[in-house]
């Protein structure tokens, strides 16, 4: 169940299907799973196995007359023991389970000052493995356990020199991908069975002349393919008036229906949030086409200021600090002028709900962050973002000054576009305006006529 969190449990599932008909499902899937990529092959063992050699045990007598004593001595040790070692496969060591679960304190947590002793003690007896872990990150506040928190506490510098330290320690390990292995899984994945075809097709050309909404689509949805007579087609799941990246049942199963009759199959989930058939050939991009129409896929915006991604937000997810959703459609419906996106040529629009960013906001040319100002929702907007595809590589956007309420996001949208459109030299997009005139033009016009309150 992905419908509702709390019977997201195989349990739940066993009690609903009944104990035998999962277990019947289990062992078809498994008869298709077995001798498989995922297989773990002898070969694979003794490789990983010469990294993980056995620590340099002394050679003991499995009594110890201190260890004796203490244990007839102290009844809280011998209690202790009784409940939390076991015995050892090398005679004269035990193995110890630290407990963390001592009354009024939450189960398994722990302090900073504690883990640094058990990592002193692991430096003992286990070779520090747990410094490793304790070394990073922010374990005090759930809010700030990010790398990008780290990375600003402790430095780019210093945290790329700990990185490559530790990569100095790592390389050549058992994590290490071998050709050897890459060949072993790629027998896996062969390439589908390609029709042998022209590169262009008379049909497919003849449509591109006869239909403009076929040939703009094209234009945008359709991407070239490394197979000759075949294209690789988005599916956008971004019409105005739908939440970025929502299908429902109908929609999904006229996909799977598509893909089976012109992808060999397959479907692929973009970050963007649309739907990709890989290997269409051509003379069926037409028919693909006047399908999607028919399921509201067909919305020529991919790479457009439309095609937004946006997070689930605070509709759906409790980290939220405010919803996404709704600031998503007001941009849409503000901007659902179809000919006049399509004249702004590319821009990505990114939306997250929180610091977790699973919108992307801070790489999209235009970025919204929503923030809780006293407990009322606020949104950041940033710009100049980048996802590594232009030639100044990936890049973060500018936060360009104090947040604004859902009210003002389409006012805000406008004003940084009317920017864009009244700043743009012929045949730039909005990254290249950005970056030629930088954030000051846009922070005078969004700023021009609103006192700052908010940070």
């Amino acid at each position: 169940r992905r419908d509702n969190m709390y019977k997201a449990r195989i349990k739940i599932l066993v009690k609903a299907l009944s104990p035998e008909k999962f277990s019947a499902q289990v062992e078809e899937e498994w008869q298709h799973l077995k001798d498989g990529p995922s297989t773990l092959t002898q070969e694979e063992l003794d490789r990983v196995s010469q990294y993980f050699v056995p620590p340099q045990y002394e050679r003991l007598v499995d009594t110890d007359a201190s260890f004796e004593k203490h244990l007839l001595e102290n009844r809280g040790f011998a209690r202790w023991v009784e409940r939390n070692v076991r015995p050892h496969k090398v005679a004269g060591y035990a193995s110890v389970t630290l407990s963390l679960k001592p009354t009024t304190i939450a189960p398994g947590d722990a302090t900073d000052a504690q883990m640094e002793a058990v990592a002193d003690w692991a430096d003992e007896y286990s070779f520090g493995e747990l410094r490793v872990y304790n070394r990073y990150g922010r374990r005090d506040n759930i809010y700030k356990a990010r790398i990008k928190i780290l990375v600003k506490a402790l430095s780019p510098e210093k945290f790329s020199a700990q990185v490559e330290e530790e990569w100095q320690h790592l390389k050549d390990g058992p994590s290490t991908l071998t050709q050897a292995e890459v060949d072993r899984v790629t027998q896996y994945f062969a390439p589908p069975a390609y029709d042998k075809l022209p590169d262009t097709d008379t049909s497919f050309e003849n449509h591109l002349l006869e239909n403009r909404a076929f040939a703009r689509w094209v234009e945008r949805n359709v991407r070239p393919h490394k197979v000759a007579g075949y294209a690789s087609v988005t599916l956008s799941l971004k019409p105005t008036t739908i939440a970025p990246g929502d299908a429902t049942d109908v929609q999904m199963e006229a996909v799977a229906d598509w893909a089976d009759e012109y992808s060999f199959g397959k479907i692929r989930v973009s970050h963007e949030q649309n739907l990709i058939l890989a290997d269409v050939k051509k003379r069926d991009l037409f028919a693909v086409w006047e399908k999607a129409r028919s399921q509201g896929f067909a919305t020529p915006n991919i790479g457009l200021l439309t095609d937004i991604i946006a997070c689930p937000g605070g509709d759906f997810c409790s980290l939220a600090n405010a919803k996404s959703i709704p600031i998503a459609l007001a941009i849409q419906e503000r901007f659902n002028d179809l000919d006049y996106v399509y004249d702004l040529g590319d821009v990505s629009l990114n939306i997250s709900g929180c610091i977790n960013a699973c919108g992307h906001h801070h790489v999209g040319n235009i970025g919204i962050l929503g923030v809780d100002k006293d407990g009322s929702e606020w949104y950041q907007v940033t710009l100049g973002g980048e996802q590594g595809t232009g030639a100044t590589g990936a890049r973060l956007g500018r936060v360009i000054g104090p947040s604004f309420s859902a009210e003002e996001m389409p006012d805000v949208m406008t004003k940084v576009i009317d920017t864009f459109v009244e700043s743009r030299q012929e045949g730039e997009r909005f990254i290249d305006t950005y970056n030629r005139i930088g954030i000051a033009p846009f922070k005078e016009r969004v700023y021009a006529a609103r006192q700052p309150a908010h940070a």
